[in-house]
Parts: structure tokens; C-alpha cells; sequence
């Protein structure tokens, strides 16, 4: 697994894609506290808040639509296929290495707190727990962006199915409410991720919460393994 992540992570640092990436986060949040700082507020956690229902469902398409499908096209899948590594290593490797890049795009974060703590008392423990928050939501769509990805060999196919997956899956609570189906409602508020993600907002620690999005990243891991297995066995 640590070859497949070194692979992938020298693979991100020479794509125009990934600085395309960094420069988007990095703009908006610079943005966000420069806003936030002259309005007095020392509430740097919101950042992550402000923005993922635009940038990270955009985004992060960018950064996975390339992790299997690429291979494909390229037929660089069958040599890994056929390495002394299981399938669950390589889907593993390329997981956590676009989860590194996602937690590089959000780490100027801790430098906007720390300079927010120079001046004024700050909630470090409310801050850490938007982040985690802000974390597991960004592994939750890198585990969906991998699994799609594995389903075709075109890139451009790959984000666009992505990004429709991503809006349905962060606001499908939202959708359905506008057909006034109570019912159906009721099914939705529990597959949203937008819901979850809010609580983190309130610094509420919530356990199953957490579980929650660590459900969806192993069923989405899960299915991408067996993806690129049926691929092996065919």
C-alpha cells in the first residue's frame, strides 16, 4: 500500500490539475478569514462551513476521476493487477493519497487559528472537531470519486458522474422536501450528508456521527475493491 501511495502522491504533485486544486481552496479560504477577521469574528472553524456545499462537491471530482480510470485507459490496471499486492492495497493506497491532498488544501485552517489565538481567546476543541468533520466529509466523496472512477475508463465521465453523485448525496434531503413527500423524506434525512455534516457545526459531539461517515467510506471502498476484482477475474 505505501508503494501505491507514494506512486499516486508523485502522480498529484505533477498535475496541473492538483495546483488548479490547491490555488481554489487556497483563494477562497484566505478570503473567507480575511472577511471574518475584519468583521471581528474569531470564528475560523465556520470557514470549512462556508464553502464545501460549493468547492468540495466541484472539486474533489478533480482530484479522483483519475485514480482508476486512468489506469484503465492507460492499461497500467493490468500491472497492478498483477502485482505481488491485493486489490484492497491499491484501492487503499490510492485513497489515502487523495485524502493527503484534500487535508494539504484545508491545512491553511490551523494557521488562520493560530494567528486568531495570538489575539483573542479561541474554542480549540470546537475547531479541531470542525475539522474532523470537514475531514471525514472530504473522505466520504474521495471514497465515492474512487469507486466511480472504477467504473469506466473515461476521466471526464468519472468527475461529471461524480459531481452528479455528490450533489444528490449531500442534498437529496433538500430535493425531495420540494415534492412535499413526507414519506420519502423521512427515508432521505438519513442518507443526506449535509445533515450530519451541519452538526459538526455546533460542536456537538456525536459518535454515531462519526460512524455514520465511516460507514459510507468502507461501503465505498468496498465496492471499488470489488469493482477492480471483477476487472481482474474478466
Amino acid at each position: 500500500m505505501i508503494a501505491i501511495y507514494k506512486r499516486e502522491m508523485k502522480s498529484y504533485f505533477t498535475s496541473l490539475i492538483t495546483y488548479f486544486f490547491f490555488a481554489v481552496f487556497f483563494a477562497v479560504q484566505g478570503l473567507l478569514f480575511s472577511f471574518l477577521y475584519e468583521n471581528g469574528s474569531t470564528s475560523v472553524f465556520a470557514i470549512p462551513f462556508a464553502y464545501p456545499m460549493y468547492l468540495t462537491v466541484f472539486l474533489i471530482p478533480l482530484l479522483t476521476m483519475r485514480t482508476i480510470s486512468e489506469d484503465k485507459r492507460q492499461k497500467v490496471d493490468q500491472v497492478l493487477l498483477t502485482a505481488p499486492v491485493s486489490v484492497t492495497s491499491v484501492v487503499l493506497g490510492k485513497f489515502f493519497a487523495c485524502l493527503s491532498v484534500y487535508a494539504i488544501a484545508i491545512s491553511p485552517l490551523f494557521i488562520y487559528q493560530i494567528i486568531v489565538a495570538y489575539f483573542s481567546a479561541v474554542n480549540w476543541l470546537l475547531f479541531v472537531y470542525a475539522i474532523l468533520g470537514t475531514m471525514l466529509l472530504g473522505a466520504t466523496l474521495v471514497a465515492c470519486g474512487i469507486f466511480i472512477s472504477s467504473l469506466t475508463e473515461s476521466t471526464a465521465l468519472a468527475a461529471v458522474l461524480t459531481i452528479g453523485v455528490n450533489i444528490v448525496l449531500m442534498f437529496i434531503n433538500s430535493i425531495i422536501s420540494m415534492t412535499g413527500i413526507e414519506w420519502l423524506s423521512e427515508i432521505t434525512d438519513a442518507v443526506a450528508l449535509m445533515d450530519r455534516y451541519s452538526a459538526f457545526a455546533d460542536g456537538v459531539f456525536s459518535i454515531p456521527d462519526i460512524i455514520y461517515y465511516l460507514s459510507y467510506i468502507v461501503v465505498f471502498i468496498f465496492l471499488t475493491v470489488r469493482s477492480v476484482e471483477k476487472r481482474r477475474w474478466a
